[in-house]
């Protein structure tokens, strides 16, 4: 058991909201809220945000972000039987990517791997990436970037989608959507369906290239507004996967393998509005991820094993937004979580291993959003960036200082300790 104590304090100076004086024209511009964890327009968000939006990743046919991910430019995602889709960011590997789901942290790395393909895009509205360090604001496993999955919401007051398709290796796809808004309540609920027979590319041997899969997707995302100034939101996603395969060669041992994935995730808070300059949001989330895989030995138990991995976090996380002289946002907050995880591997050889590791994390975060700060641009590739590490095993001391003179200007300071 290992126990980590983590502590994040960062300032980010940010342009705010640019004012507007044409009120007659609506512009369906993408809000982005990576880069500072509060709602913006993509053009006046001072860190660079990539957008993937909903039209672009049904356009694609993609069935699971890591077919749309593989197509855009620096990322490179590759296949593996253990770990699943896993993505290369700028050269980096994914145990220097974050990846979140509606800004919140999922269970489920294996070997540092979230495997992409664990994520339909029937419930996807938009993908949003940041490239570059960004662990001043989510903490050392961003060092290569951040992608932040959207998920979809109600837009209108009733909405019906149906997709069905079929093609070779039996491979049968479908998925449907109900979303419904209403004065004072919205949902949606996207379910979906997959599965495809397994396929060998080499046929001198008995064992198969790709194993057969059947996925089920489920997730609700609702909010419940109680009054002018209190409402409540909700998500929840739940997935489950099963593969078999056969490994070996002709000769002997041939395995038998079969893998199931389960993961569910939930995230539910109020928000309160104390007047037009201020607001609270308080966010509880939850996320459960498990793995079973299982070699049986065709024709003896002698090398028979068995897998399991378990991994929870548990997460807790406050924020507070006040508006300062018209143009300025002050935005508080602290996240604390837990995390733990459970592994096992057993034998007939009657070897087995078995482990447990609770994480306990407290991040505390301010920063500040003025209206202008400096005008100061040279070109927008230049930048500056300094990161440190020190420690060993159980000891990470880092910090953070990012200088970047774009227009609108962007400073980062932050530092994190674990022990």
């Amino acid at each position: 058991m290992k126990f980590f104590s983590t502590i994040i304090f960062y300032l980010l100076l940010l342009t705010s909201i640019r004012g507007t004086e044409e009120i007659y024209v609506i512009e369906m511009e993408p809000i982005v809220v990576t880069g500072t964890r509060t709602n913006k327009k993509l053009s006046e968000s001072p860190v660079h945000t990539e957008v993937i939006s909903r039209e672009q990743i049904k356009a694609s046919g993609a069935q699971h972000i890591g077919e749309i991910l593989n197509t855009q430019p620096g990322m490179e995602v590759s296949q593996s039987t253990m770990t699943g889709s896993s993505l290369e960011m700028e050269g980096l590997g994914s145990e220097y990517i974050l990846v979140l789901v509606d800004g919140q942290r999922i269970a489920g790395r294996i070997a540092g791997v979230i495997d992409l393909s664990r994520f339909p895009t029937e419930n996807i509205e938009r993908i949003e990436i940041m490239r570059g360090s960004s662990s001043a604001l989510y903490g050392s496993d961003a060092m290569a970037g951040v992608i932040n999955i959207i998920t979809r919401k109600a837009k209108n007051p009733l909405e019906i989608e149906v997709d069905a398709s079929y093609g070779s290796l039996n491979t049968f796809d479908t998925n449907a959507a109900v979303a419904i808004q209403q004065k004072n309540f919205s949902g949606n609920i996207t379910t979906g369906f997959h599965r495809r027979d397994s396929y060998d590319l080499d046929t001198s041997d008995i064992g198969m290239t790709g194993r057969s899969f059947d996925d089920f997707h489920i997730a609700e995302n609702s909010k419940f507004i109680i009054s002018n100034k209190l409402n409540i939101q909700s998500n929840a996603d739940y997935f489950l996967r099963n593969q078999a395969g056969i490994s070996g060669t002709s000769a002997w041992p041939i395995f038998d393998d079969t893998k199931q994935t389960q993961t569910f995730a939930a995230t539910i808070g109020p928000e309160y509005e104390f007047g037009t300059d201020s607001r609270v949001k308080l966010l509880a989330h939850y996320s459960f991820y498990g793995d079973k895989y299982k070699q049986d030995m065709r024709g003896s138990d002698l090398l028979d094993s068995k897998d399991k991995t378990v991994e929870q976090i548990s997460q807790l996380t406050f924020q507070y937004d006040q508006l300062l002289w018209i143009h300025h946002l002050l935005t508080t907050g602290t996240e604390l979580s837990h995390e733990e995880e459970e592994w096992g591997t057993t034998a007939n050889v009657r070897a087995q291993i078995i482990g447990k590791r609770p994480y306990y994390t407290g991040d505390g975060t301010l920063y500040a959003e003025p209206y202008t700060l400096l005008s100061l641009r040279i070109t927008k590739s230049f930048g500056t960036h300094l990161e440190i590490f020190t420690g060993g095993n159980n000891l990470l001391d880092s910090g953070d200082i990012q200088y970047a003179p774009l227009e609108p200007l962007t400073i980062y300071a932050g530092a994190r300790a674990k022990y």
